[in-house]
């Protein structure tokens, strides 16, 4: 197949996901806000998906998002032949988080001729979690899928600095971004004792760090909905909901807490919390010192961190003030702009 002109200067990106839209998991949401940033780029994005079942200006307004008109598409592919065509023209790359995706885009590449872009969000190339907590390590047919894409594609967005020096070390082109997108949206106007979990996940140690401290509310978004008191302080544990009203939720309460790495961080950044986190490598990469850091899977050291917030309101303004100034650092302008310019470049050195 031959590749058509796009236009001198137009730059398309072609997102190719096995997403299912609408879809409630967190990395549709970072997907979705990567494809609209860039469209205030200039950047022509086309999401692919295997389902779409919403109308795209309703799932605009379910993430809270605004992509540049005439700017994004939604395509839904039953299979993955039909892919191919979206790449035939000039100035275009094909992008992915899927393994199965890159390695499809990759055998192919002698008949679209598109550079293939990878992200990945492991630790040192290979970690689903941070290397030191010994947990989410790949099987070592994972690890040679992986090398294997890192050695063939045009460049890999990386989202921490350990996988982003290993690259360097093996000569792939390389950048190093964190996905979380912070915005600027309502400051976070609750007490220290109300404290926000904006994930279903690992609960038993919220649970038992809540025993410990009394005269905390600790308000879990997304489960099974309930009021209960937890040995003196209260649990109010609310359903799942759009990420928009999520951040209308989570304005109310005062301390954010993170049990791991995640895009929460970047919610709870943008509202300006006071937050607590594990001390792991990847979460003071992410929120250098402004937190307040526990023992990781730690219960009492989580319940120390709720308690030295609530009883300092020092310690309390301070982290709040520092996330604001921290969420800065991932401000949809600025990091877009990194991205454009390193696709930009990925294109030029295959020209």
């Amino acid at each position: 197949m031959k590749r058509t002109p796009l236009g001198s200067s137009t730059l398309k990106l072609v997102y190719f996901t096995f997403m299912e839209l609408p879809s409630n998991r967190a990395h549709s949401i970072q997907i979705i806000k990567t494809c609209t940033a860039l469209t205030h780029w200039d950047v022509q994005v086309d999401l692919v998906v295997s389902k779409l079942e919403e109308d795209p200006r309703d799932l605009w307004l379910r993430y809270g998002v605004a992509p540049l008109d005439g700017m994004m598409g939604i395509v839904s592919l039953k299979g993955k032949m039909g892919a191919l065509s979206l790449l035939m023209s000039g100035n275009t790359v094909a992008y992915t988080r899927s393994t199965r995706w890159a390695r499809f885009l990759l055998d192919f590449q002698w008949i679209h001729g598109a550079p293939v872009v990878f992200e990945t969000h492991r630790k040192s190339l290979f970690h689903k979690r941070d290397p030191e907590t010994g947990e989410g390590r790949a099987r070592e047919d994972e690890r040679e899928r992986l090398r294997s894409i890192f050695r063939r594609v045009s460049g890999v967005v990386c989202a921490h600095g350990s996988t982003w020096s290993s690259l360097r070390a093996m000569g792939t082109k390389s950048l190093l971004l964190w996905y979380g997108w912070t915005h600027e949206v309502s400051r976070a106007q609750g007490p220290p004792w109300k404290v926000g979990y904006a994930s279903y996940k690992d609960q038993p140690i919220l649970l038992r760090a809540l025993e410990e401290v009394p005269g905390l509310e600790l308000h879990i978004f997304g489960g099974q909905e309930e009021i209960r008191k937890v040995g003196k302080s209260t649990l109010v544990v609310h359903p799942y909901m759009p990420h928009a009203k999520l951040m209308e939720e989570l304005v109310k309460v005062g301390v954010m807490v993170s049990l791991d790495e995640g895009l929460k961080l970047a919610d709870y950044l943008s509202l300006g919390g006071a937050i607590v986190a594990p001390d792991l490598p990847s979460t003071r990469e992410i929120l250098g010192k402004e937190a307040c850091y526990f023992s990781y899977g730690s219960p009492l050291s989580l319940a120390k961190a709720f308690v030295r917030i609530k009883e300092s309101p020092w310690l309390f303004s301070r982290l709040k003030e520092n996330a604001l100034s921290r969420s800065r650092l991932y401000l949809w302008p600025w990091k877009a702009g990194r991205l454009k310019a390193f696709l930009e470049e990925v294109i030029s050195r295959r020209q």
